[in-house]
């Protein structure tokens, strides 16, 4: 389970490649899901790119809606240190809720400066943004990869969540990627060839959202959806 965020009025949106991958790598073996924060599923869904020559942990897509779509602006700019942030995502929660943090470094090799690897395939020369510790139920903080990481002020995108370095059950140090980095992957040119997802392989997952917990995740502009990977032989 994974998140993403609309970053125009025309239904392209952002999320982290390693939400999508599993899908991508064995489309038959996987169903997928696509659900916004107030229940409305969508199976019109084209993938547009994945990664790049950097590897970087995104993609970008496109969904057919007719509804109105809230959305975040991609800027062509870094956050800067000290900066107050939110992000949504739902680790530790049932549904999506926002959470704050701060801007307390940019890292372009995240790996070098922990003396550990930080991803084997992805983000590699990347910039990224450390935005705050957290302790996760179960050692693990999924649930918010692929997040909309914004300024609470003024609604601007300052990248997208994706993971959390330190030990199980203790407290990790939570990465998003630079919206500088987002920017330059949404205007790149790309080799992934577009995939538009057949209808057979989507499922369909009905959830009762509250008016309290849309509350608790509609700050700034951003309205979020979720992928949810299931494994699994597609039902015919």
């Amino acid at each position: 389970i994974g998140v993403g965020f609309f970053t125009d009025n025309k239904g392209h949106f952002v999320t982290n490649y390693h939400v999508l991958e599993s899908y991508l790598n064995h489309p038959k073996d996987f169903s997928i899901q696509f659900q916004t924060n107030d229940g409305e599923e969508f199976s019109d869904v084209e993938i547009e790119k994945c990664s790049n020559d950097n590897k970087i942990d995104l993609c970008y897509g496109k969904i057919e809606t007719p509804k109105k779509i809230y959305f975040f602006d991609v800027l062509n700019r870094s956050p800067v240190h000290s900066q107050i942030v939110s992000f949504i995502g739902h680790s530790n929660e049932e549904y999506f809720a926002s959470k704050n943090g701060e801007v307390s470094s940019l890292d372009t090799n995240v790996e070098e400066k922990f003396g550990v690897p930080f991803n084997d395939r992805e983000n590699r020369n990347t910039s990224m943004v450390e935005i705050g510790k957290y302790v996760c139920n179960n050692g693990h903080c999924k649930g918010d990869s692929g997040g909309p990481v914004f300024d609470p002020f003024t609604g601007d995108l300052l990248g997208v969540f994706c993971n959390g370095i330190g030990k199980k059950n203790q407290e990790k140090k939570l990465y998003a990627i630079d919206s500088k980095e987002v920017y330059a992957f949404i205007n790149s040119d790309s080799k992934f060839t577009k995939l538009k997802i057949p209808k057979e392989h989507f499922h369909f997952k009905p959830q009762k959202i509250t008016s309290v917990e849309q509350k608790e995740i509609t700050p700034g502009r951003g309205e979020e959806f979720e992928f949810e990977r299931r494994t699994g032989k597609l039902e015919k």
